[in-house]
């Protein structure tokens, strides 16, 4: 199984579960409290991620039918081509929950800028 990029579950144990802190849930936590102000990314641009829930559940169909067989193969599990999720979607997403979810320990208020130019990005 090559997963994209995993993120939280859609819905279980329940939506938005996840175990730890890592990859894309960090960045959006770290957005969330305030951490990051300014964001390398274009908000057309798909942001290939796949809950977790979906992941654990195409690997154990996965292991099910090549349990019997010594062939070698390899399944991608992503969404971008069927269900694509953009940067923008994502960024709006979290900052709409980080604002009606205000932590109680936060840096300053959610609100990430997605900045197209890595040059300017260095800058900022």
């Amino acid at each position: 199984m090559r997963p994209s990029i995993i993120g939280a579950a859609f819905r279980d144990p329940y939506a938005g579960w996840v175990e730890n802190i890592t990859a894309s849930s960090a960045v959006f936590l770290l957005g969330g409290i305030g951490m990051i102000k300014y964001m390398p990314g274009k908000a057309r641009k798909v942001a290939d991620m796949i809950p977790v829930d979906f992941v654990a559940d195409q690997t154990i169909v996965v292991a099910a039918m090549m349990a019997n067989t010594k062939n070698l193969h390899v399944f991608h599990s992503t969404t971008s081509h069927k269900n694509p999720t953009t940067v923008g979607f994502s960024n709006k997403t979290v900052h709409l929950y980080f604002t009606n979810n205000v932590p109680l320990k936060i840096i300053s208020k959610c609100n990430v800028f997605l900045v197209p130019n890595k040059h300017a990005i260095k800058i900022l």
